[in-house]
């Protein structure tokens, strides 16, 4: 059973660059409008220095001074809305050329489940479904259609044994499912699926299979690698931050490239043949 979250990918990713956030709460609440934050604990305002990126809840704000009232910051960073934050929310300090879960979900970990096409299908089973009496045409489980995505590849019917057993004469027309023949009765089918898998749009759903895990988290920390490389600043900040070694840059170049050849060795052991074409199997059942 699954069991890979979108919390999960971002660990991951965060993991191979070595890039984490920090967990305070604010020590007071804000509104919408608000400049000045206030961090309660103590211990980590050492760690906002000016530039630091810093999330709370979905919003991200970036430290432009330090105040004795507090720090002063930039509101609806990345992109993000301007919210009001109650007090003891949970705040996330960046470093300023890390990466906020907003960044991750939004832009990182979706375009590295896009890469995943054409190669990474996943076989599925739908649910039961009827072919009713005297008609061609039934009505597959939701979300099959071709060419758009999901994709039949077989089809079985229950027989009168209760098992399910493969049956032919039928082809993929729209969202629908076309027999060259009517139903004698009522019949209960099931289709195998192969499908992609779909964004993870909140932090409570999970991989439709987790073998393509590795694959995500070495593109999407490639992503994240390749993006530094349209901002100096961040670049060495970041550079700096690991080791002499890593503050060339060749060396983060030669590591994003690494990581994505990663990234395509195992989303090609793990990806399914291409289906060939319309999807069709006309001819005689035997």
């Amino acid at each position: 059973m699954a069991t890979v979250t979108r919390a999960t990918l971002r660990n991951d990713i965060r993991g191979d660059l070595m890039s984490w956030p920090i967990a305070a709460t604010l020590d007071a609440a804000v509104d919408s409008q608000a400049t000045t934050i206030q961090i309660a604990d103590d211990v980590y305002k050492n760690f906002l220095e000016q530039k630091v990126l810093i999330e709370v809840d979905s919003e991200v704000m970036r430290v432009v001074d330090i105040e004795d009232a507090g720090f002063r910051v930039i509101r609806g960073y990345q992109g993000t809305t301007k919210a009001p934050h109650i007090k003891d929310a949970i705040v996330y300090i960046h470093s300023s050329y890390g990466w906020t879960d907003y960044e991750l979900n939004n832009r990182i970990i979706p375009n590295a489940i896009q890469w995943l096409k054409p190669h990474a299908w996943i076989d599925q089973v739908s649910a039961a479904f009827t072919w009713t009496s005297q008609t061609i045409e039934a009505t597959p489980p939701s979300g099959v259609s071709y060419p758009q995505g999901n994709f039949i590849y077989r089809l079985d019917v229950l027989d009168t044994d209760s098992n399910y057993k493969p049956i032919y004469g039928w082809h993929l027309y729209g969202s629908k499912i076309r027999f060259n023949r009517k139903a004698s009765a009522d019949h209960t089918l099931q289709a195998r699926i192969l499908q992609f898998q779909a964004s993870l749009t909140d932090d409570t759903t999970v991989l439709d299979n987790d073998n393509f895990r590795e694959s995500i988290v070495k593109y999407g920390a490639h992503l994240c690698l390749n993006a530094l490389k349209t901002n100096r600043v961040r670049y060495h900040e970041y550079a700096a931050a690991l080791n002499d070694r890593a503050s060339t840059p060749d060396e983060l170049i030669r590591v994003a490239f690494d990581l994505k050849n990663q990234a395509i060795v195992s989303r090609e052991e793990n990806a399914y043949p291409k289906p060939a074409g319309f999807a069709s199997t006309y001819r005689e059942v035997l």
